[in-house]
Parts: C-alpha cells; sequence; structure tokens
C-alpha cells in the first residue's frame, strides 16, 4: 500500500512538471510572435503604427534660395531680351557680355517697377534663331552653343533671376527645337518662350510672312514642360507666348491650364504709344475667350523711331494697361 501511495505521489510531480513546461513554451512562443509583429510593422499592431508614421514628399526645389516655388501671380517679371552677339537690333542681350545685359536690366529697368508685387529679373535669351536663308539642316533657324547660354543663366542667377530660352523655330517643328533644350529646361530657374512669328510652313521664309502657331501646338509644349516639372520636382515654369496680330493665335480658348506651367500671352509688335495700347486692348479683349496673364514688350530701338513719332512708353504708360502686364520685356 505505501508503494502505490508514492507512485501516486510521482505520477502527480510528473504532471505537474509537464504542465509548467507547456505554459512556459506557450509563453515563448507568444512572445515571439508579438515581437515578430513589432518589428516587421504587420499585423493590427504594426498597421496601426505605419499610419501615423508616413515619409514626407520632397519638397518642390525654389526658383532660387528663397523665391519659393511659384512665378505667378507671385512677382512681376521685369526682363531684358535679345540674342548673343546680336548688336541693338536684337535687343538689349545682343550688346556687351551676360553680365553687362544684366547689369543694364537691375540699374535701369528693374526700379521702376519697384512697389506693389515683387519684381523677378529675367533674361529673355534667343535660344533658336530663324534665318531668311535656309541653313546645313535645311530648317530656317539655328541654334546657340551650350557655352552661350551658360553665360546668360549664371548672370541671371547671379541676379536671383530667371533665364527665359526664346524660341524661333524657323520651319523646325515646335517640338523638335524644346526637346533640343531638355537639359536646360530640367533646371528651376529656365522657363521657356515661343515666338510664332518665326514659325515657317513649307515653302515660307522667315522675316516675309508673319507665321502663326496653335492651341494644340502650345498645348503639347506645356504637356512636355509639366512632365519636366513633375520629374525633376520643379518650381513652376513659364510659357510666353509672343504674337501682335489676332490670327497668330486664333483659338486661344483651347489652351489647356497645367499645374506647374503658366502660359502667358505676350503683346509683341512696335510702333507709336497708340498703336501698342489698341494691340494690347486688342488681344485682351474678353471676346478672345479664355483669358491668360499678359505680357508686353518694348523696343528701345523700334518704339522711338522718330519717322513714326513714336517714344518708348514709361513706366507709367505701361502699367496704366488694363489689365495690367505680369510681364514686362525689354528688346
Amino acid at each position: 500500500m505505501e508503494f502505490q501511495r508514492d507512485d501516486r505521489v510521482e505520477r502527480r510531480r510528473a504532471r505537474r512538471k509537464q504542465i509548467r513546461r507547456r505554459r512556459i513554451g506557450a509563453f515563448v512562443l507568444l512572445a515571439g510572435i508579438l515581437g515578430v509583429v513589432v518589428s516587421s510593422g504587420s499585423g493590427i499592431f504594426g498597421k496601426k503604427a505605419e499610419s501615423k508614421v508616413r515619409t514626407p514628399a520632397p519638397k518642390p526645389t525654389e526658383i532660387a534660395d528663397g523665391l519659393g516655388t511659384t512665378i505667378l501671380p507671385t512677382y512681376r517679371v521685369v526682363a531684358a531680351f535679345g540674342a548673343p552677339n546680336g548688336g541693338p537690333r536684337l535687343g538689349i542681350l545682343g550688346v556687351g557680355t551676360p553680365t553687362e545685359a544684366a547689369d543694364h536690366l537691375m540699374n535701369e529697368i528693374v526700379p521702376s517697377y519697384t512697389g506693389g508685387k515683387p519684381v523677378l529679373p529675367a533674361l529673355e535669351l534667343i535660344a533658336t534663331i530663324a534665318h531668311r536663308t535656309p541653313q546645313e539642316s535645311g530648317t530656317y533657324s539655328t541654334r546657340y552653343s551650350a557655352e552661350q547660354i551658360e553665360g546668360y543663366l549664371t548672370a541671371a542667377r547671379a541676379n536671383k533671376g530667371i533665364l527665359v530660352l526664346d524660341i524661333q523655330p524657323g520651319s523646325s517643328p515646335w517640338m523638335d527645337e524644346v526637346r533640343a533644350f531638355s537639359g536646360w529646361l530640367k533646371n528651376p530657374d529656365v522657363s521657356l518662350a515661343l515666338d510664332p512669328e518665326w514659325s515657317m510652313k513649307p515653302g515660307q521664309i522667315p522675316g516675309t510672312v508673319i507665321g502663326e502657331i496653335t492651341a494644340s501646338e502650345i498645348n503639347e509644349v506645356s504637356a512636355y514642360l509639366q512632365r519636366i516639372v513633375k520629374q525633376e520636382k520643379l518650381p513652376q515654369k513659364l510659357l510666353i507666348v509672343h504674337q501682335f496680330k489676332d490670327y497668330q493665335l486664333i483659338d486661344q480658348s483651347q489652351i489647356v491650364d497645367r499645374e506647374g506651367v503658366k502660359v502667358v500671352l505676350n503683346v509683341d509688335g512696335f510702333g507709336t504709344i497708340e498703336q501698342k495700347q489698341a494691340a494690347y486692348a486688342a488681344l485682351t479683349r474678353p471676346s478672345r475667350g479664355k483669358q491668360f496673364p499678359m505680357g508686353f514688350k518694348l523696343f528701345y530701338e523700334e518704339d522711338n523711331d522718330p519717322k513714326l513719332g513714336a517714344r518708348i512708353m514709361s513706366p507709367y504708360d505701361v502699367m496704366a494697361l488694363n489689365p495690367q502686364p505680369d510681364i514686362i520685356v525689354y528688346e
């Protein structure tokens, strides 16, 4: 009997040890599962933590340090226009060095437009220039070199301004010229201008007819610019379209607005003050449809032609235009 009692005691002890081992094993297993959940960010607790911790999207690059990411309507752009070594007939940028052109802009022009909106200085450089004779490419246009463009971009940056590449395509398709400058357009401070006066159809010669542009062509360019802006996380770019005749852009209302790209219609053309005011009024009238930010161009040479009894408009005259121009360009 004593032997049986001892045997029962031993069996109870063995069962208690087995239960303790099972409990310890279960605890270790649970702790391991919790560790995997926490470390992997999965499961109920992991999902809750994941919803609170997100990597912020990269901020767009600024136009220049401290200038933000929006050109219009934040700033009024005041620009000097021309071609490298083109002489006075090709604008301010045609005389002297890039630094001298920028100095003229900053010292002689920009101070007249301070007050109200802050001024963003710009150099609008003819990057593709039209010719009256066919070139080696057969396109009636040539492009300026990277070294020449670099000099004007450096001068613009030295004054916390932007560079605008102006295209006179001749008989070259718009997109061929735009793509040729894609590397430059990936910079945060480089925008684009289209000059349809110099866009020729087959058989036409630059300087003998006035060229045109369509909304679909503008839209193709703006879509291309928008892709660059998005891919490179860039600030807003300008797409300036020059015109001085109604028929140069007959479907203005079909131009598409795109985030990151601001289309500006710039009233070009020289003449007397009255002629220029009339051109501006005609190209901004509501009947043309969809309205866009406006630009206005002045010519040191042609607007001062004594044969026309003309004098260049003063900054006061320019700011009296309705609507006030967002971009003012001096050639």
